[in-house]
């Protein structure tokens, strides 16, 4: 003869807790989210000299990603990219709809993901499962 207990109330418990769980990421997630929102600015050395990457992620997930060659008579544009960025917990997603005010269509746009591994008041760093580098 088999006996069969029926565990109900497993069930909800699982459900709270895994409820439980998504909420504590989602404010985890919101937060770093808020911390990422702002103007990143890097600097390196290139071979026509220094080049300044000057990155502005929106609250409501816009994005501007512009470089400029640093010469001595100012800063010279190189490229212009905006698009949407995004965080899910883990990544951060960037999606470039245009390229120096000339929108991308579809097929074309532009996507880099980089894993971070930590974003302070001053420093965000990540790094790419892709081949695309570091960024800091």
């Amino acid at each position: 003869m088999t006996v069969r207990i029926k565990c109900y109330w497993l069930l909800p418990l699982a459900l709270l807790l895994a409820l439980e769980l998504a909420a504590c990421d989602s404010d985890t997630t919101k937060a770093t989210k808020n911390r990422l929102a702002g103007t990143w600015i890097a600097e390196t050395a290139g071979p026509a000299g220094r080049v300044q990457r000057v990155l502005t992620l929106g609250i409501g997930g816009g994005l501007k990603d512009a470089s400029y060659t640093l010469a001595a008579g100012g800063a010279l544009p190189l490229e212009v990219r905006e698009g949407e960025w995004f965080f899910d917990g883990v990544n951060f997603k960037r999606k470039y709809t245009s390229i120096d005010g000339k929108r991308l269509t579809n097929a074309f746009f532009i996507y880099e993901t980089h894993q971070l591994t930590s974003v302070s008041a001053s420093e965000l760093v990540g790094v790419s499962r892709v081949g695309q580098g570091e960024i800091r």
